[in-house]
């Protein structure tokens, strides 16, 4: 079966949020609480159609008519399919289509971000009391170029869905964000903290992406070599991904391929992100808004790492051969280094922030191992990590919202004021920690397993980032959830627990950090093709 060639199921997941933020905005300005529920309704109705897309994904007997499917072929006359494909051309002359489709890989991650984007909206109910229309409008935004980075087949489709992200998290960050603190002084330039932190996550990603921008050129230019592609007789390159899988052929020892394989990694690692290039992201996250930092950390972080799934499984699987010691060697610093940086983090949120560092360190070690299990770690720590640190973010900003400090020192004796809130911290806590039973014992173990059939010696080294993970929440607990009624360290006056909106995220999210914990055999059984056909391209 051939992609269709017209929209799609896809293309509502991928357009409707954006189309959506209109209304939303115009709503908003007639009356501004309006636009609140119009973001809900529509990031409500884009979860439930990609529900239903991956129900035809598992079924796909299901609205055959709706259904298009394609296939590669990789190392070993492995197959990979994309299922619920469609495809128009754009710019035929130059190979420019918009072409979309989801696998195994993909689709589970499409399901997280339509989920967290409704939880996030659901959220920021409880903390956004102004500028609303606008707020909403740009959190739809948002979804559309999260959601288009995992479904885009076309490479320029892809960067036009990676570079959207960055308006809307600009401007979360830099109007709705935390800007307590003194100015910060860079040559002749005063920022408050918070426009600091929207200009230097700019940067920082802005940059990366014109790398790997770089990086899809000299792709292009591969096939253009190739000449098995032509427009009415004349030979053209292709940005379409498939096309190239089938294509290019890489030799690891060519300069050009060399280039074209390191640019592009760095444009994701930057995402990630990973060690030295995460400076962007303490900053980002401590100053974003409650929502902002639960997308930021459950989904711009997971685009990086599924860019570096999908080429290094489906593009250069020759070049992960050749430099996995140099990817897993990223993974293992940025795992240890973001769990020892942690540790000693005074603030919660910027705590929460460097565990997200390490975490993704894990996905780096598991792509690096080369196998089915570490592929299905790297996956599943992203599902995982997708729903725990969104919600340890709403917490740090429910407990800022209602005792107006995040500082640990400062939090000691919660418990007596805040029961609810500090159950569902202690909760998930455990969960990013590792506890079995939760969502990150799951990926942690898979990816592990993956890592030691790889490289025993990386693997121990790995462990080592695993227990200073547990240890450092111990020891946030410890000084936030103990301590006698008379040892409360914030003033008690006016500190009420978490409403019921609050504790309507705390549920969602915590019922699904139970479910992937207990039940993963759903989302093992979606990437279960993918992860078959990474591990046979080595």
């Amino acid at each position: 079966m051939a992609a269709i060639n017209q929209p799609g199921l896809l293309s509502i997941i991928f357009l409707l949020p954006i189309l959506g933020s209109i209304p939303t905005y115009f709503i908003g300005r007639i009356k501004e609480e309006y636009s609140k529920w119009s973001a809900l309704f529509i990031s409500g109705f884009v979860m439930l159609v990609s529900i239903l897309a991956g129900w035809m994904f598992i079924d796909n007997s299901i609205l055959p008519d709706l259904i298009g499917s394609e296939t590669v072929k990789g190392n070993a006359n492995t197959i990979s399919t994309f299922l619920l494909t469609e495809k128009i051309d754009l710019i035929p002359q130059i190979g420019v289509s918009y072409h979309l489709g989801v696998d195994g890989l993909s689709l589970p991650l499409v399901l997280l971000t339509t989920f967290i984007m409704f939880v996030s909206i659901l959220g920021a109910m409880a903390e956004i009391d102004h500028r609303e229309a606008e707020f909403y409008a740009l959190m739809l935004i948002l979804e559309t170029g999260i959601v288009g980075t995992f479904i885009a087949l076309d490479l320029i489709v892809f960067y036009f869905a990676w570079e959207l992200t960055l308006i809307p998290m600009f401007f979360l960050i830099g109007i709705w964000g935390h800007g307590e603190g003194e100015r910060i002084v860079l040559g002749k330039f005063k920022f408050v903290p918070h426009h600091y932190a929207a200009v230097k996550f700019f940067i920082f990603t802005f940059v990366g992406s014109i790398f790997m921008l770089l990086g899809f050129v000299a792709l292009w230019l591969q096939v253009l070599d190739a000449g098995t592609i032509s427009y009415k007789g004349t030979p053209i390159g292709s940005f379409d991904l498939l096309v190239i899988i089938q294509t290019v052929k890489f030799d690891p020892t060519k300069p050009i391929f060399l280039f074209t394989f390191l640019v592009i990694l760095f444009g994701f690692i930057v995402k990630l992100p990973s060690f030295p290039l995460h400076l962007w992201l303490p900053d980002a996250h401590v100053r974003a808004p409650t929502a902002g930092s639960m997308v930021l950390a459950g989904l711009l972080l997971k685009m990086g790492g599924y860019g570096i799934m999908r080429f290094a499984g489906w593009v250069f699987p020759e070049m992960l051969q050749r430099y996995d010691l140099l990817i897993g060697g990223i993974g293992l610093i940025s795992l240890l280094w973001g769990a020892m940086v942690a540790f000693r983090q005074a603030d919660l949120k910027r705590l929460i922030a460097y565990s997200s560092i390490g975490h993704m360190g894990i996905v780096l070690l598991g792509v690096a191992s080369q196998t089915a299990p570490g592929f299905a770690g790297a996956l599943y720590m992203m599902i995982a990590h997708g729903v725990i640190s969104p919600l340890l973010f709403f917490l740090s900003g429910v407990i800022k919202h209602h005792v107006h400090t995040r500082i640990i020192e400062n939090l000691k004796g919660l418990t007596h004021h805040m029961p609810t809130t500090t159950a569902v911290l202690v909760y998930t806590s455990f969960a990013s920690a590792g506890l079995p039973g939760l969502a990150g014992f799951i990926a942690e173990f898979s990816a592990f397993v993956g890592i030691f059939s790889w490289s025993i010696t990386i693997a121990a080294i790995g462990v080592l980032g695993i227990i200073i993970t547990a240890a450092y929440y111990l020891w946030m607990l410890q000084r936030i959830v103990f301590g006698t009624p008379e040892q409360v360290a914030f003033d008690p006056k006016g500190v009420t627990d978490s409403t019921r909106v609050e504790n309507a995220v705390f549920f969602l999210l915590g019922l699904f950090t139970l479910l992937l914990g207990i039940y993963p055999l759903p989302i093992f059984d979606m990437m279960n093709a993918a992860m078959t056909f990474f591990a046979a391209q080595f």
